[in-house]
């Protein structure tokens, strides 16, 4: 197993689902994010998975990761802890205003 697929199981090398777009992810951030200090917010952090092979190929980006599932947000963090000082987890529900007829 890679580095980069060991980030994306939490280290561990267990069965964590491998997102299937996180090369081109981590691909398309890249003139953004490479070599240089930055931000990243995942709004849907999910498991983490995008969010972890982020954090391991540009140890410049700091990530916040949202989600509105609490169980998945306690998944991403134990996947995520490897960059424990570069991340910050918001658990936040989205609510949408309805319009008065």
């Amino acid at each position: 197993m890679t580095e980069r697929e060991q980030a994306s199981n939490g280290g561990t090398g267990g069965a964590m689902h491998v997102p299937v777009l996180g090369e081109r992810v981590v691909g398309l951030l890249a003139p953004a994010v490479a070599d240089v200090p930055a931000v990243v917010v995942d709004a849907t952090v999910g498991l983490g998975g995008h969010a972890a092979a982020l954090l391991a190929a540009y140890p410049r980006v700091e990530l916040i990761g949202v989600d509105r599932d609490p169980q998945a947000l306690s998944i991403c963090a134990d996947r995520l802890a490897a960059f424990r000082s570069r991340v910050r987890l918001v658990h936040a529900v989205r609510r949408v205003a309805r319009r008065a007829r």
